[in-house]
C-alpha cells in the first residue's frame, strides 16, 4: 500500500486538530497510534520525520503492536513448524528493524521449526496478497529471528540473504540466544562475513551448513562444539586458510564438507582423531604434503575426495580416497 499525499496530509490534519483539544496525553497517543496504524507497516515509518510526536508514537513497541495486528492475520500459537513462509514472514525482511522484533515475538515465537528455503514459498499466493515476490531476496537475515528461545531448526537455504551473519545468533543473554538450535542451514546465499565467533556458544548444534556463501574466516570457536555431526563450508571462495588442528576436536563429527574453497597446507594428523567421520571432502582446494597415514584408521570413512590439490600426496595404499 502507498502512502499517497492525500493521506499524509489528512493524517497531519487530523493530528493538528486533537492537539487542539483538551484532552489527556495518552488518549492523544492511543489516538495518533489508531490513526497511522492503518497504514502499511512497510511505509508508516516514512512519517517519522513530521513530527516529534510522529515519530515516538511509530518508533513505540505498543504501536508496532497496533499497526502488525491490523494488518496481519492471526496466527495458531499452538503450531511449532512452519513449513513454508506466509506472505507476511516474506514481509518480514523488510521490515524496519523494531517492527521485526515485534513481529518474532508476537507471530513467530511459538515456532521450534522454521524451513523457509525458497523451493517452498507459495509465489502465487505471495502475488495474489498484494506482496512484492522479489521481497525475499537481497535482504539481511534479521536479527528478531535470533530472540526465538524456542528454535530448533532454522532453514533459509537459497533465499538470496545478503549481508552478515547476526552476532545474536549464540549470545548468552535472554535475547539474541538460541540455545536450543540443532539445524542450521544457510546454503546458496550470500552472506559477505566472517562467522561470528558468538556460534561456539550453540552447545546443542549438530548441522552447520553454509555452502555457497562468500565467508571470509571461520572462529576458532567453532572447532569447539560438542555436538557437530555435518559441517558445510564448501563453495566459499573467499575462505582463504589452514585446517586447524583444532578440528580434531570435533569428536562427533560424521560429514565433513570443505571443497571448492581456497585451503592451503597440510591435513593435519588430527583429523584422524575424528572417529565416526563417515565422509570428508576435501577437494579442488590448494593443500600439499602427505596425507596422513593415520586416516586409514578412521574405520567409519565411507567417502574420502581429495582430488584437484596439486601439491598432495600419499605415500600408502588408500583405497577410499579419490586423489
Amino acid at each position: 500500500m502507498e502512502v499517497s499525499p492525500t493521506t499524509r496530509t489528512q493524517v497531519i490534519q487530523d493530528t493538528h486538530s486533537l492537539n487542539r483539544c483538551p484532552t489527556n496525553a495518552f488518549i492523544l497517543f492511543d489516538i495518533l497510534a489508531h490513526i497511522l496504524s492503518y497504514i502499511h507497516p512497510t511505509k508508516v515509518h516514512s512519517l517519522w520525520r513530521v513530527s516529534k510526536a510522529f515519530y515516538a508514537c511509530i518508533r513505540s513497541i505498543s504501536f508496532t503492536s497496533i499497526c502488525l495486528t491490523q494488518w496481519v492475520p492471526k496466527v495458531d500459537k499452538s503450531t511449532e513448524s512452519s513449513l513454508s513462509p506466509s506472505p507476511w514472514d516474506v514481509i518480514f525482511f523488510e521490515l524496519v528493524p523494531h517492527f521485526q522484533t515485534t513481529y518474532a515475538r508476537n507471530y513467530l515465537s511459538n515456532l521450534k521449526y522454521i524451513h523457509w528455503e525458497s523451493q517452498n514459498v507459495d509465489w502465487l499466493l505471495t502475488i495474489r496478497e498484494g506482496i512484492n515476490p522479489v521481497i525475499f531476496f537481497n535482504a539481511a537475515i534479521p536479527k528478531a529471528l535470533c530472540s526465538l528461545l524456542n528454535l530448533v531448526t532454522l532453514n533459509l537455504k537459497d533465499t538470496n540473504i545478503v549481508g552478515e551473519l547476526p552476532p545474536e545468533i549464540g549470545l548468552l543473554t535472554e535475547i539474541g540466544c538460541l540455545k536450543t538450535l540443532i539445524i542450521l542451514d544457510l546454503d546458496y546465499n550470500r552472506f559477505e562475513s566472517a562467522v561470528p565467533s558468538e556460534i561456539g556458544q550453540l552447545d546443542k548444534l549438530r548441522h552447520l551448513s553454509l555452502k555457497d556463501n562468500r565467508i571470509t574466516s571461520i572462529p576458532s570457536e567453532l572447532w569447539s562444539l560438542p555436538s557437530l555431526q555435518y559441517l558445510n563450508f564448501s563453495k566459499n571462495p573467499y575462505l582463504r586458510m589452514g585446517i586447524p588442528p583444532e578440528i580434531g576436536n570435533l569428536r562427533q563429527l560424521q560429514e565433513l564438507h570443505m571443497s571448492e574453497l581456497n585451503l592451503y597446507g597440510c591435513i593435519p594428523p588430527e583429523i584422524c582423531l575424528l572417529k565416526n567421520l563417515q565422509k570428508l571432502y576435501l577437494n579442488d582446494n590448494c593443500l600439499s604434503g602427505e596425507v596422513p597415514g593415520e586416516m586409514l584408521n578412521l574405520m567409519s570413512l565411507r567417502k574420502c575426495s581429495l582430488q584437484a590439490n596439486l601439491g598432495l600426496k600419499c605415500s600408502f595404499h588408500f583405497p577410499l580416497a579419490e586423489m
